[in-house]
């Protein structure tokens, strides 16, 4: 059986999604541990330098991607969308793409081949490829999770597909998207945790949160603390939320199931809050919440500034007023004046 590996183009920025999720707190521009992107001479690569202009890794890589040198780098990994490295067997799905560092400038390992770039941080660990096999790091650039698969998806929902034996691309037409093939029959697959560990699917559904997955059930694989518990209570008891999200849909997309997908750690102070659209990630709803729960942030892409929730909403808000003003005939319109009237004064 083909199992597709590609997500829309959208999803691809989530390599540098939620930068106060994904990013180290670092010190501000011209202190001491400030990083920066800088270009060599005429623009054609780039390397790191800290604030102080010593330069911690040299300007080796190709400057055809879009590198903020304004702004001080604050993830705790380094990565750039380039390598040299390729596949020792051309037909492998596992593909070097892009180099990652440390803050002090040392080679962690080569990030997994997503559409056009590096692969992106997804239930907060990334896929890198090492021996034509593929593992999982975390995003301080530790590998948690050892290269020893022929190929593997992204987490989602708690669990990764991951692929054993022969497996082998297989291009669509046009030569742009692939698929992956067992090849000559040889290839098994299973579902692996957090901390890769294999899991065996259900004999049937047990909890309404299981996971259903190529024609299995996995075990609903999330548990919280008292505290953790409202927080997550908190988004499921949010009905705006699911109202955003469906104003645009022609046909009921049903309800976003919220869960936390990442903890405080030294790394970062939040938990990140995951929408899921029947069991797939909702990059569109992804929130940060501190420890105390009392702050909560909807995560910014790569670009963007990170909004407290209140303004968030508002302006999610005004584009579906705009939306309803365009399509009146909406199957999943609603008030929207009730709902900004209320949240302009929420705090």
């Amino acid at each position: 059986m083909n199992h597709y590996i590609r997500r829309s183009l959208y999803l691809f920025c989530c390599m540098g999604i939620f930068a106060g999720a994904n990013a180290q707190q670092q010190p501000a521009a011209g202190k001491t541990g400030a990083l920066f992107y800088f270009y060599n001479a005429d623009s054609t690569r780039v390397g790191v330098k800290n604030g102080q202009g010593r330069i911690i890794i040299p300007a080796t890589h190709a400057a055809g991607f879009s590198y903020d040198t304004e702004h001080p780098i604050r993830e705790a990994v380094i990565i750039f969308s380039d390598t040299d490295a390729r596949a020792k067997d051309k037909h492998s799905p596992a593909i070097p793409m892009g180099e990652a560092f440390s803050r002090a400038g040392k080679f962690l390992y080569y990030p997994q081949l997503y559409d056009n770039g590096p692969d992106y941080y997804a239930e907060g660990l990334q896929r890198f490829v090492e021996n034509d096999k593929i593992g999982f790091a975390d995003k301080s650039g530790r590998k948690v999770i050892p290269a020893q698969w022929s190929f593997a998806t992204p987490f989602n929902y708690g669990y990764a597909a991951v692929y054993t034996g022969s497996w082998k691309r297989v291009f669509e037409a046009g030569g742009e998207h692939w698929s992956i093939a067992a090849d000559s029959g040889q290839g098994t697959t299973w579902m692996i945790t957090h901390h890769g560990e294999k899991v065996i699917p259900l004999s049937a559904q047990q909890h309404p949160g299981d996971y259903y997955y190529d024609g299995k059930y996995y075990p609903y694989p999330f548990s919280y603390t008292a505290a953790e518990g409202q927080i997550v209570s908190y988004f499921r008891q949010l009905p705006l939320l699911q109202l955003i999200h469906k104003v645009n849909y022609a046909a009921d997309p049903g309800n976003l199931q919220f869960e936390i997908t990442e903890k405080p750690s030294a790394l970062h102070p939040w938990y990140v809050v995951q929408g899921y659209q029947r069991q797939q990630q909702e990059d569109r709803f992804v929130f940060l919440v501190s420890r105390d729960g009392k702050k909560i942030y909807h995560a910014a892409f790569a670009g963007e500034k990170q909004q407290p929730l209140q303004r968030w909403i508002l302006a999610e808000l005004q584009s579906c007023r705009e939306y309803l003003r365009e399509h009146p005939d909406a199957p999943f319109s609603f008030d929207v004046n009730k709902y900004a009237k209320e949240w302009q004064h929420r705090r």
